[in-house]
Protein backbone atom coordinates (compact mmCIF):
# COMPACT_ATOMS: atom_id res chain seq x y z
CA UNK A 1 0.00 0.00 0.00
CA UNK A 2 0.96 3.64 -0.46
CA UNK A 3 1.79 5.59 2.68
CA UNK A 4 -1.49 7.45 2.27
CA UNK A 5 -3.40 4.16 2.50
CA UNK A 6 -1.33 2.89 5.44
CA UNK A 7 -2.02 6.11 7.33
CA UNK A 8 -5.70 6.02 6.41
CA UNK A 9 -6.16 2.49 7.70
CA UNK A 10 -3.98 2.96 10.78
CA UNK A 11 -5.73 6.15 11.93
CA UNK A 12 -8.99 4.19 12.00
CA UNK A 13 -7.31 1.24 13.76
CA UNK A 14 -5.75 3.43 16.44
CA UNK A 15 -9.11 5.03 17.19
CA UNK A 16 -10.89 1.67 17.26
CA UNK A 17 -8.26 0.25 19.63
CA UNK A 18 -8.95 3.12 22.04
CA UNK A 19 -5.52 4.77 21.89
CA UNK A 20 -5.14 8.38 23.02
CA UNK A 21 -4.06 11.11 20.63
CA UNK A 22 -0.31 10.85 21.29
CA UNK A 23 -0.43 7.06 20.99
CA UNK A 24 -2.38 7.33 17.74
CA UNK A 25 0.23 9.63 16.26
CA UNK A 26 2.97 7.24 17.31
CA UNK A 27 1.15 4.26 15.76
CA UNK A 28 0.54 6.12 12.49
CA UNK A 29 4.22 7.06 12.38
CA UNK A 30 5.12 3.39 12.71
CA UNK A 31 2.67 2.39 9.97
CA UNK A 32 4.94 3.82 7.24
CA UNK A 33 8.29 3.09 8.90
CA UNK A 34 8.95 -0.36 7.33
CA UNK A 35 8.96 1.26 3.89
CA UNK A 36 11.53 3.79 5.12
CA UNK A 37 13.69 0.89 6.30
CA UNK A 38 13.32 -0.82 2.91
CA UNK A 39 14.32 2.37 1.08
CA UNK A 40 17.29 2.97 3.35
CA UNK A 41 15.76 6.21 4.68
CA UNK A 42 15.04 5.08 8.22
CA UNK A 43 16.65 7.11 10.99
CA UNK A 44 16.68 4.46 13.65
CA UNK A 45 16.15 0.75 14.14
CA UNK A 46 15.75 -1.68 11.26
CA UNK A 47 13.86 -4.29 13.28
CA UNK A 48 11.23 -4.64 16.02
CA UNK A 49 11.45 -7.32 18.69
CA UNK A 50 14.46 -8.72 16.85
CA UNK A 51 12.51 -9.26 13.62
CA UNK A 52 13.86 -7.35 10.57
CA UNK A 53 11.65 -4.88 8.74
CA UNK A 54 13.73 -4.97 5.56
CA UNK A 55 12.35 -5.85 2.13
CA UNK A 56 10.71 -7.92 0.88
CA UNK A 57 7.79 -7.47 3.26
CA UNK A 58 5.08 -7.74 0.63
CA UNK A 59 5.56 -11.49 0.38
CA UNK A 60 6.84 -14.43 2.42
CA UNK A 61 6.19 -12.43 5.59
CA UNK A 62 3.72 -14.67 7.44
CA UNK A 63 6.48 -16.12 9.59
CA UNK A 64 7.87 -12.65 10.25
CA UNK A 65 4.45 -11.47 11.42
CA UNK A 66 4.07 -14.61 13.53
CA UNK A 67 7.40 -14.00 15.27
CA UNK A 68 6.52 -10.38 16.02
CA UNK A 69 3.16 -11.45 17.43
CA UNK A 70 4.75 -14.08 19.69
CA UNK A 71 7.40 -11.70 20.99
CA UNK A 72 4.97 -8.83 21.51
CA UNK A 73 2.58 -11.15 23.30
CA UNK A 74 5.40 -12.43 25.50
CA UNK A 75 6.11 -8.83 26.54
CA UNK A 76 2.43 -8.31 27.32
CA UNK A 77 2.41 -11.45 29.49
CA UNK A 78 5.43 -10.02 31.34
CA UNK A 79 3.46 -6.85 32.08
CA UNK A 80 5.35 -4.63 29.64
CA UNK A 81 3.78 -1.87 27.57
CA UNK A 82 4.02 -2.16 23.79
CA UNK A 83 5.15 0.98 21.98
CA UNK A 84 2.34 2.07 19.60
CA UNK A 85 5.09 2.75 17.05
CA UNK A 86 5.92 -0.97 16.99
CA UNK A 87 2.21 -1.81 16.69
CA UNK A 88 2.08 0.50 13.69
CA UNK A 89 5.04 -1.33 12.09
CA UNK A 90 3.23 -4.63 12.60
CA UNK A 91 0.04 -3.14 11.12
CA UNK A 92 2.04 -2.13 8.02
CA UNK A 93 3.20 -5.70 7.43
CA UNK A 94 -0.34 -7.03 7.87
CA UNK A 95 -1.83 -4.43 5.53
CA UNK A 96 0.71 -5.15 2.81
CA UNK A 97 -0.49 -8.76 2.72
CA UNK A 98 -3.77 -7.50 1.22
CA UNK A 99 -2.01 -6.26 -1.94
CA UNK A 100 0.24 -7.65 -4.66
CA UNK A 101 3.93 -8.25 -3.93
CA UNK A 102 6.38 -5.70 -5.30
CA UNK A 103 7.44 -8.05 -8.11
CA UNK A 104 3.90 -8.35 -9.49
CA UNK A 105 3.21 -6.54 -12.77
CA UNK A 106 0.10 -4.85 -11.34
CA UNK A 107 1.73 -3.79 -8.07
CA UNK A 108 2.08 -0.05 -8.73
CA UNK A 109 -1.26 0.46 -10.47
CA UNK A 110 -3.19 -1.46 -7.83
CA UNK A 111 -1.66 0.59 -5.03
CA UNK A 112 -2.47 3.82 -6.86
CA UNK A 113 -6.08 2.67 -7.19
CA UNK A 114 -6.30 1.75 -3.50
CA UNK A 115 -5.02 5.22 -2.53
CA UNK A 116 -8.15 6.76 -4.09
CA UNK A 117 -10.36 5.27 -1.37
CA UNK A 118 -10.90 5.98 2.31
CA UNK A 119 -11.98 3.81 5.24
CA UNK A 120 -15.76 4.03 5.50
CA UNK A 121 -17.55 4.46 8.81
CA UNK A 122 -19.86 1.56 8.02
CA UNK A 123 -16.84 -0.75 7.94
CA UNK A 124 -15.94 0.14 11.48
CA UNK A 125 -17.62 -1.92 14.17
CA UNK A 126 -14.77 -3.09 16.41
CA UNK A 127 -17.09 -4.78 18.91
CA UNK A 128 -18.24 -7.11 16.13
CA UNK A 129 -14.66 -8.21 15.37
CA UNK A 130 -13.82 -11.34 17.38
CA UNK A 131 -10.90 -11.53 19.78
CA UNK A 132 -9.12 -14.78 19.00
CA UNK A 133 -6.91 -16.73 21.40
CA UNK A 134 -3.69 -18.54 20.44
CA UNK A 135 -5.51 -19.98 17.43
CA UNK A 136 -4.69 -16.69 15.67
CA UNK A 137 -1.14 -17.93 15.09
CA UNK A 138 -2.18 -21.00 13.12
CA UNK A 139 -4.88 -19.00 11.33
CA UNK A 140 -2.41 -16.49 9.87
CA UNK A 141 -1.97 -18.32 6.52
CA UNK A 142 -5.74 -18.07 5.99
CA UNK A 143 -6.00 -14.48 7.18
CA UNK A 144 -3.00 -13.01 5.37
CA UNK A 145 -4.16 -13.57 1.80
CA UNK A 146 -4.94 -11.37 -1.17
CA UNK A 147 -8.71 -11.84 -1.31
CA UNK A 148 -9.54 -8.86 -3.54
CA UNK A 149 -6.96 -8.61 -6.34
CA UNK A 150 -9.42 -6.87 -8.68
CA UNK A 151 -11.19 -4.55 -6.23
CA UNK A 152 -8.97 -1.83 -4.71
CA UNK A 153 -11.62 -0.53 -2.29
CA UNK A 154 -12.27 -4.05 -1.02
CA UNK A 155 -8.51 -4.51 -0.64
CA UNK A 156 -8.37 -1.42 1.57
CA UNK A 157 -11.19 -2.82 3.68
CA UNK A 158 -9.40 -6.17 3.81
CA UNK A 159 -6.27 -4.49 5.15
CA UNK A 160 -8.34 -2.77 7.83
CA UNK A 161 -10.33 -5.88 8.81
CA UNK A 162 -7.33 -8.19 9.01
CA UNK A 163 -5.27 -5.67 10.97
CA UNK A 164 -8.06 -5.09 13.50
CA UNK A 165 -8.64 -8.82 14.01
CA UNK A 166 -4.96 -9.55 14.61
CA UNK A 167 -4.25 -6.48 16.75
CA UNK A 168 -7.33 -6.98 18.94
CA UNK A 169 -6.23 -10.55 19.54
CA UNK A 170 -2.68 -9.45 20.32
CA UNK A 171 -3.67 -6.71 22.77
CA UNK A 172 -6.28 -8.61 24.77
CA UNK A 173 -5.75 -9.04 28.55
CA UNK A 174 -2.88 -11.39 29.47
CA UNK A 175 -4.68 -13.69 31.90
CA UNK A 176 -6.42 -16.92 30.91
CA UNK A 177 -10.11 -16.20 30.09
CA UNK A 178 -12.67 -17.24 32.69
CA UNK A 179 -14.18 -19.94 30.47
CA UNK A 180 -10.81 -21.73 30.38
CA UNK A 181 -10.12 -21.47 34.11
CA UNK A 182 -12.07 -24.65 35.10
CA UNK A 183 -10.23 -26.62 32.39
CA UNK A 184 -6.92 -25.29 33.66
CA UNK A 185 -7.65 -26.13 37.31
CA UNK A 186 -8.63 -29.71 36.43
CA UNK A 187 -5.52 -30.14 34.30
CA UNK A 188 -3.25 -28.68 36.96
CA UNK A 189 -4.68 -31.04 39.57
CA UNK A 190 -4.30 -34.05 37.27
CA UNK A 191 -0.66 -33.31 36.39
CA UNK A 192 0.24 -32.57 40.02
CA UNK A 193 -1.03 -36.01 41.02
CA UNK A 194 1.23 -37.81 38.52
CA UNK A 195 4.38 -37.49 40.61
CA UNK A 196 6.01 -40.79 39.57
CA UNK A 197 5.26 -40.16 35.90
CA UNK A 198 6.81 -36.69 36.06
CA UNK A 199 9.96 -37.88 37.81
CA UNK A 200 10.28 -40.72 35.30
CA UNK A 201 10.08 -38.27 32.40
CA UNK A 202 12.98 -36.14 33.67
CA UNK A 203 15.03 -39.19 34.71
CA UNK A 204 14.71 -40.92 31.34
CA UNK A 205 15.13 -37.75 29.29
CA UNK A 206 18.26 -36.46 31.00
CA UNK A 207 20.29 -39.35 32.43
CA UNK A 208 21.77 -40.21 29.02
CA UNK A 209 24.27 -38.85 26.44
CA UNK A 210 21.56 -36.80 24.69
CA UNK A 211 20.87 -34.67 27.78
CA UNK A 212 22.45 -31.41 26.42
CA UNK A 213 20.43 -31.51 23.20
CA UNK A 214 17.24 -32.47 25.04
CA UNK A 215 17.82 -29.60 27.46
CA UNK A 216 17.94 -27.19 24.51
CA UNK A 217 14.73 -28.64 23.07
CA UNK A 218 13.14 -28.47 26.53
CA UNK A 219 14.36 -24.96 27.30
CA UNK A 220 10.84 -23.48 27.51
CA UNK A 221 9.69 -26.32 29.76
CA UNK A 222 12.72 -25.98 32.03
CA UNK A 223 12.34 -22.20 32.33
CA UNK A 224 8.62 -22.29 33.13
CA UNK A 225 7.45 -22.52 36.74
CA UNK A 226 3.82 -23.21 35.86
CA UNK A 227 3.31 -26.98 35.94
CA UNK A 228 0.76 -27.06 33.11
CA UNK A 229 2.88 -24.93 30.80
CA UNK A 230 6.02 -26.86 31.72
CA UNK A 231 4.61 -30.19 30.58
CA UNK A 232 2.77 -28.59 27.70
CA UNK A 233 6.10 -27.37 26.31
CA UNK A 234 7.64 -30.79 27.05
CA UNK A 235 4.89 -32.45 25.01
CA UNK A 236 5.38 -29.98 22.13
CA UNK A 237 8.98 -31.14 21.68
CA UNK A 238 8.26 -34.86 22.16
CA UNK A 239 8.49 -35.80 18.48
CA UNK A 240 11.86 -34.05 18.01
CA UNK A 241 13.34 -35.63 21.15
CA UNK A 242 11.97 -39.06 20.31
CA UNK A 243 13.27 -38.91 16.75
CA UNK A 244 16.68 -37.79 17.96
CA UNK A 245 16.74 -40.75 20.37
CA UNK A 246 16.03 -43.24 17.59
CA UNK A 247 18.63 -41.73 15.26
CA UNK A 248 21.29 -41.77 17.99
CA UNK A 249 20.53 -45.42 18.72
CA UNK A 250 20.84 -46.34 15.03
CA UNK A 251 24.13 -44.47 14.74
CA UNK A 252 25.46 -46.31 17.80
CA UNK A 253 25.19 -49.67 15.98
CA UNK A 254 25.16 -51.76 19.13
CA UNK A 255 27.64 -49.68 21.13
CA UNK A 256 27.06 -49.62 24.88
CA UNK A 257 25.82 -46.03 24.81
CA UNK A 258 23.20 -46.83 22.17
CA UNK A 259 20.88 -48.33 24.79
CA UNK A 260 21.09 -45.18 26.89
CA UNK A 261 20.07 -43.12 23.87
CA UNK A 262 16.75 -44.98 23.82
CA UNK A 263 15.82 -43.75 27.28
CA UNK A 264 14.60 -40.33 26.06
CA UNK A 265 12.26 -42.12 23.65
CA UNK A 266 10.64 -43.87 26.60
CA UNK A 267 10.42 -40.51 28.35
CA UNK A 268 8.61 -38.98 25.41
CA UNK A 269 6.17 -41.90 25.27
CA UNK A 270 5.35 -41.22 28.91
CA UNK A 271 4.15 -37.72 28.00
CA UNK A 272 1.16 -39.38 26.31
CA UNK A 273 -0.18 -40.04 29.81
CA UNK A 274 0.09 -36.36 30.68
CA UNK A 275 -3.18 -35.05 29.29
CA UNK A 276 -3.37 -31.36 28.45
CA UNK A 277 -6.51 -30.19 26.59
CA UNK A 278 -6.02 -28.54 23.21
CA UNK A 279 -7.60 -25.34 24.58
CA UNK A 280 -4.59 -24.96 26.87
CA UNK A 281 -1.95 -26.32 24.48
CA UNK A 282 -2.70 -23.68 21.86
CA UNK A 283 -2.48 -20.93 24.51
CA UNK A 284 0.82 -21.85 26.17
CA UNK A 285 2.41 -18.67 24.84
CA UNK A 286 -0.74 -16.57 24.60
CA UNK A 287 -1.99 -16.30 28.20
CA UNK A 288 -0.72 -16.32 31.75
CA UNK A 289 -2.28 -19.37 33.39
CA UNK A 290 -1.87 -18.00 36.92
CA UNK A 291 -3.05 -14.51 37.84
Amino acid sequence: MKWKSHREVTIALAEDLGLDISQRERMVEGSVYPDKVGMGKAKGKSSIFGVPLTYPHHKETNERIRQILLRMRSSILDGQKIDPFDIGCLAHLIQDRAVFPYSHSNFEQFELEIAKYRVKNEWRNPTAVPTVDGRILNALPNILTIDNPNDPEAALKEGYDESLLILKSLLQPPNLPSDLQPIYERTKKSISSKIILRYAYWFLTYLNPLAPVNAYLDRKAIANQNIVKRYGFAKEGAIWKGTLSILACLIAWGAWWGFWCLLPLIGQILTAWIKIPIELMRNLEWFNFEK
